[in-house]
């Protein structure tokens, strides 16, 4: 079986050799990915079993705890600076676990060089490789190029059909700060994460997927609008109660106080069809985009304190609200929102990165990302491995960042 991953991992770079690269910091503090065909596969290395890892068994009658996945268990660290201080990251790497009944397989990628769904697209084409399917089903492949020249290829997918292409590309007539201003979601200072006052912990929680279809339908939006509103309302009514703890009072003074929902957005559905080639090749480069919904913690807390876990999933005004303002501030994100970003990016003075414009270091804000749509429980990876049974992100102390 390991034997069938080390292939198909070596099949993936060679049709994609820049996965086999380094990302380094330029002159100027910008990254780039230096490669050559010539380079080595990136590494598919054992890591010891943990001895308080039970068996495939035990793990799966547990649905596969977070807990269990420590951060010894991936190959490198979860930020890239403090596995490589130096700024010399590989593009990915990956790790394997035998234990009994099972095998833990660990896929770790720099998020400068791809997003969550061009990760999903990676682990695809893994896959794919693993099966031996491009023998009998001929597919279209990522540009083996695609880093020379994505930005092109992105700038050139936001032209492509669009009513007025004067406005896109941004105004360059408006300087940086200005153009900042118009995107709270980015700023170019990252939050000092603060530890946490409380102990923090990982936990996997489940939701009734029809309950939300239910909702979602008498609300008009989506399901990911509604899940996400109960998130955010829950944790900030829970966090409210802490907060009151911490300053000895009881007053509701807090109440007032806005807080931050940030999350990331797959631009690509924003910009549409024309972001595929001459050729069909999907784009597995970053097109993250971000948004930033804020509300007060009073409005969050009167759906979070509902009097019964069946009323959180009434059609209320309450949740209509909070579903409503997520779903205006996604809304935001069309072809000129993306050109705007893409100009606030290259006007950056002195090479400054974009980042999360909300704190998402323990707190007051929150952070929700969705891979509901990579698919990677239907990725096949042939007759001898078959599908992933489980797909996790390792174990994390940070009071703010939710995955769906």
């Amino acid at each position: 079986r390991r034997v069938l991953f080390r292939s198909g991992l070596e099949a993936t770079c060679s049709q994609l050799p820049y996965l086999k690269g380094r990302v380094n910091a330029q002159h100027g503090g910008r990254l780039a990915i230096s490669w050559s065909e010539q380079d080595a596969t990136p590494h598919f290395r054992e890591i010891g079993r943990p001895s308080d890892l039970p068996s495939y068994a035990q793990l799966k009658q547990e649905f596969l705890p977070s807990h269990r996945l420590p951060q010894s268990l991936c190959p490198v660290a979860g930020r890239v600076i403090a596995s490589f201080p130096d700024g010399n990251a590989p593009v990915i790497a990956t790790s394997y676990t035998r234990f009994e009944g099972g095998l833990l397989v660990c896929l770790c990628v720099h998020h400068n060089v791809m997003d969550g769904t061009g990760t999903g697209q990676l682990i695809s084409l893994w896959g794919k490789n693993a099966s031996g399917i491009f023998h009998e089903q001929p597919i279209p492949l990522p540009d083996p190029d695609e880093p020379r020249h994505r930005l092109d290829r992105l700038k050139a997918a936001i032209f492509t059909g669009s009513k007025d292409e004067a406005t896109l590309l941004g105004d360059k007539n408006l300087g940086f700060e200005s153009l900042r201003e118009l995107h709270p979601e980015y700023t170019d200072i990252l939050p000092t994460p603060a530890p946490p006052n409380s102990p923090c912990t990982s936990k996997i929680f489940t939701f009734t997927v029809q309950k939300l279809k239910t909702a979602a339908t008498e609300c008009k939006t989506s399901v990911n609008n509604v899940l996400c509103a109960i998130i955010w309302s829950c944790i900030s009514s829970v966090r409210n109660i802490r907060w009151q703890k911490e300053a000895g009072t009881s007053n509701n003074g807090i109440l007032h106080t806005k807080l931050k929902l940030g999350m990331a957005v797959n631009g690509r559905a924003r910009i549409g069809q024309s972001f595929a080639d001459a050729a069909g090749r999907p784009y597995i480069g970053n097109v993250n985009l971000y948004c930033v919904t804020s509300l007060d913690l009073e409005l969050l807390t009167q759906l979070g304190h509902s009097p019964s876990p069946g009323a959180l999933w009434a059609i209320s005004d309450t949740l209509a609200s909070i579903v409503q303002a997520i779903s205006t501030s996604i809304v935001r994100i069309d072809r000129n929102f993306i050109s705007e970003v893409i100009t606030l990016a290259e006007q950056a003075p002195n090479m400054q990165s974009l980042l999360p414009g909300w704190n998402f270091f323990n707190g007051p804000d929150l952070a929700i990302a969705s891979w509901a749509n990579l698919d990677t429980y239907a990725v096949d990876f042939g007759p001898e491995l078959g599908a992933p049974d489980f797909v996790r992100v390792p174990y994390r102390q940070v009071d703010g960042l939710n995955i769906v």
